[in-house]
C-alpha cells in the first residue's frame, strides 16, 4: 500500500530539454503570428494611423486633463475610420472631417445629415402621342428643393389616375433619364404601350441621401387608335394611321 501510494502522489518528471523545445515553438509561433500582423508603417517609421507631436501642439490643455485636439492639431483626420466605432467618448459621430481623429474626442462640428428632399415636379406634360407610345416632358427639380441637381427618377403609369394611395401599384417604366441640374427641360419616350387606351403617368425624383420627392401632377392621354386602310378591299389589314383617300377605284364618281 506504502509504495502504491508513494507511485500515485509523486509528480511525473519533465525532461528540461523538451521544456526548452516547447518554448522554443510558442516564441517561434509568436514571430510568425507578428509578422503578419504588423500593419503597413509610414515613411517617418511610425504606423499610418500613429503620429509623435508635443502635447501642447495636439491638445487644448493636457496639464489640466482637457484632452480635446485644438484647431490645427496634427491628430486630425489622421485615424482610422471603423464602423464598429461610429463615436467618440462624448457621444460625437465619426468621423467629421475625411477621416476620423486619433483620440478619444472628435474635433470639429458635425455636418447636420441632408433631409431635403428635391422638389416636386410640377409641369409634367404629354408632348406627342403616337399607337404605342407617348413623349413625357418636365423642368429638372434639384437635389435640395429647387437646387443643385437630383441622383434619379421613378416614373409610373396607369391605366387610372395615379394617386399616393395606389402610387406603388401602378407600373414602374424603364428608362427614365438621368437629372439634370435644376431648372432644366428633360423628357423621355415610353413605348409598348396598347392602342387607343387612356395612359396616366406621374414621377418623383430621389437625392444622393435618399429623400424622395412628393409625386409630380399627372398628365394623361390617350394614345392613337388603329384605322383599317380602306383602299384595299376586302379588308384583311394592314392598319394604318393616315387617313384613307379617295381613288377613282375606291370613290366612283368622286374626285380623289
Amino acid at each position: 500500500m506504502k509504495i502504491l501510494e508513494s507511485a500515485v502522489l509523486r509528480r511525473p518528471r519533465v525532461r528540461r530539454p523538451l521544456i526548452r523545445g516547447v518554448l522554443a515553438l510558442c516564441a517561434a509561433a509568436m514571430m510568425f503570428s507578428m509578422s503578419l500582423s504588423i500593419p503597413a508603417h509610414s515613411p517617418s517609421s511610425h504606423e499610418a494611423h500613429s503620429l509623435s507631436a508635443a502635447a501642447a501642439d495636439l491638445f487644448v490643455n493636457s496639464a489640466a486633463g482637457d484632452y480635446h485636439l485644438k484647431d490645427g492639431s496634427p491628430a486630425e483626420d489622421r485615424g482610422e475610420t471603423l464602423a464598429a466605432v461610429p463615436f467618440d467618448k462624448e457621444g460625437k459621430p465619426r468621423p467629421v472631417g475625411n477621416a476620423s481623429d486619433i483620440g478619444a474626442y472628435e474635433h470639429g462640428t458635425p455636418v447636420p445629415p441632408d433631409t431635403t428632399p428635391p422638389a416636386a415636379i410640377a409641369d409634367l406634360e404629354i408632348t406627342n402621342v403616337t399607337i404605342t407610345s407617348v413623349t413625357l416632358n418636365w423642368t429638372s427639380p434639384g437635389d435640395n428643393g429647387t437646387e443643385g441637381t437630383a441622383r434619379s427618377y421613378e416614373l409610373r403609369r396607369s391605366n387610372a389616375d395615379i394617386t399616393v394611395a395606389n402610387w406603388k401599384s401602378a407600373t414602374k417604366v424603364a428608362g427614365a433619364p438621368v437629372p439634370l441640374p435644376a431648372g432644366k427641360r428633360q423628357g423621355c419616350n415610353v413605348s409598348g404601350l396598347l392602342p387607343d387606351n387612356i395612359y396616366y403617368f406621374a414621377i418623383r425624383a430621389t437625392d444622393g441621401h435618399n429623400n424622395t420627392a412628393p409625386i409630380s401632377n399627372v398628365a394623361w392621354n390617350r394614345t392613337l387608335r388603329l384605322v383599317p386602310d380602306r383602299r384595299k378591299a376586302p379588308w384583311r389589314g394592314p392598319f394604318s394611321t393616315s387617313r384613307p383617300r379617295c381613288t377613282p377605284s375606291t370613290c366612283p364618281g368622286k374626285r380623289p
